[in-house]
């Protein structure tokens, strides 16, 4: 059985995302307790249909934890720019939120993509700085 299913989803589904998980779950123990009362050849796919439920349900347990660190870190990198007046090199960002590059890169093309920062290629990396809308942000 193959099953094909959404790895990430919108910063800001927090709440959507732990329901679903929730319902695959209780789909997942529903369909275990069935297992139980059937014959040989339900039990097999009944077992099979809540190996899947678990399956998902552990995906969508892993992309609200990746959602809960972008919102951390987006906040973060907006807090330290701030306190940098406004500009900073992508490597101090790094270090200053704790994060590796992998996990910042995402994060730091939210924000440009939202209009909140600029990031100049310049030598020796990536300087990210506050625009207009990013102080507003931070102000707020």
């Amino acid at each position: 059985m193959t099953t094909t299913y959404a790895q990430s989803s919108p910063i800001g589904s927090q709440e959507q995302t732990q329901t679903l998980a929730d319902i695959a779950r209780q789909l997942e123990l529903i369909s275990q307790r069935l297992a139980l009362r059937a014959d040989e050849e339900e039990r097999t796919d009944l077992t099979e249909v809540s190996a899947v439920l678990g399956e998902v349900a552990n995906n969508l347990e892993r992309v609200q934890a990746q959602e809960e660190q972008q919102r951390r870190l987006r906040s973060e990198v907006l807090e330290v720019l701030a306190q940098r007046r406004g500009s900073a090199l992508s490597l101090e960002l790094e270090t200053a939120t704790l994060s590796l590059p992998d996990e910042l890169a995402p994060v730091l093309k939210q924000l440009a993509n939202e209009g909140l920062v600029e990031i100049k290629q310049i030598q020796g990396g990536e300087m990210v700085s506050l625009t207009r809308e990013g102080w507003n942000e931070v102000r707020n």
